[in-house]
């Protein structure tokens, strides 16, 4: 049934994730953490810094764009994956899903303590998401029936004086595009830590959304780097001290006593045809060098 449940899932949000996605890099929004920027190395040399598209000026002018044209299709298109997530959780627990939205509220408020989850969620996420869900049901339906009001100052004005933010659009954006990251993903996954963090700083972003009761999840900030480590000889040896070392001192300088950063990474190498993707969860911290023929099953195939 589990199993049936998430192939359904899956199947209904083909446009939708696509569209979330792509609006997602768009914005600079890193799926998994915070993209800091990416760190390029040749030969175990440092080469460069590499740019993110929001220090772009043409990353401004889409961005300006995307908030005036796209934020009302950003806001339905996440929630309807937030809505085939409660569609998910309801086939789940065995129940007859209702076609209806206030159908569907009603079966969860019944039942929502009683639910079995997946165990790559925990129940405040749950919680949580729902909430939302059920709090911007009435904003989406004014949205699809086009009465609601107008985009203005990048923000989601509505007839009634209520207003949402492009950052909280994107929050949710980033909460729907997650939650299909953890449906779908093992708990051992390398980037799953990652992902659980940025679900739980957006849901921190929109708190207000999800109401009073909601208490925020524990963060700190945590920045993400990419490193692209390419090898142009035999060796398969990378040089992950030196990466840690240049991290740890960039992350250190935004740090104070009110504020800690963490710094995580993606390192991708590539030595000749073959590629690697390996998270820094996967390298312990007392490794400062890592031979590539021991991470034979983070070889790209």
């Amino acid at each position: 049934m589990a199993d049936k449940a998430l192939e359904k899932f899956n199947e209904s949000i083909g446009y939708e994730k696509i569209l979330l996605k792509e609006s997602l890099t768009i914005k600079s929004i890193n799926t998994g953490v915070k993209l800091r920027g990416g760190i390029a190395f040749l030969n175990h040399e440092y080469e460069s810094h590499l740019l993110n598209l929001s220090d772009s000026l043409a990353g401004n002018k889409i961005n300006s764009f995307i908030n005036k044209n796209l934020l009302p299709l950003i806001f339905t298109s996440s929630f309807k994956i937030i809505d085939m997530f409660i569609e998910f959780i309801i086939d789940y627990n065995g129940h007859e899903v209702p076609w209806q939205f206030a159908k569907k509220i009603k079966l969860v408020d019944n039942n929502r303590n009683l639910f079995n989850l997946p165990n790559t969620l925990e129940n405040k996420e749950f919680q949580a998401i729902y909430m939302l869900y059920k709090n911007l049901t009435k904003k989406r339906n004014l949205i699809v029936h086009g009465v609601w009001g107008e985009v203005k100052n990048e923000t989601l004005e509505f007839k009634d004086g209520s207003c949402i933010n492009d950052e909280k659009v994107m929050s949710l954006a980033n909460i729907a595009y997650l939650v299909i990251n953890i449906l779908n993903l093992d708990v051992s996954n390398q980037f799953f830590e990652g992902i659980k963090f940025t679900l739980h700083r957006n849901l921190n972003v929109i708190s207000d959304i999800i109401g009073n009761n909601f208490t925020k999840f524990d963060e700190n900030t945590v920045l993400f780097y990419q490193i692209e480590y390419k090898i142009t000889n035999s060796d398969f040896k990378v040089d992950v001290g030196k990466i840690k070392r240049m991290i740890d001192s960039e992350v250190n300088s935004y740090s104070n006593e009110n504020h800690k950063y963490k710094g995580i990474f993606k390192l991708i190498v590539e030595n000749g045809d073959d590629k690697w993707i390996i998270s820094s969860n996967e390298i312990d911290d007392s490794i400062n060098e890592i031979d590539l023929k021991d991470y034979d099953n983070f070889k790209e195939v």
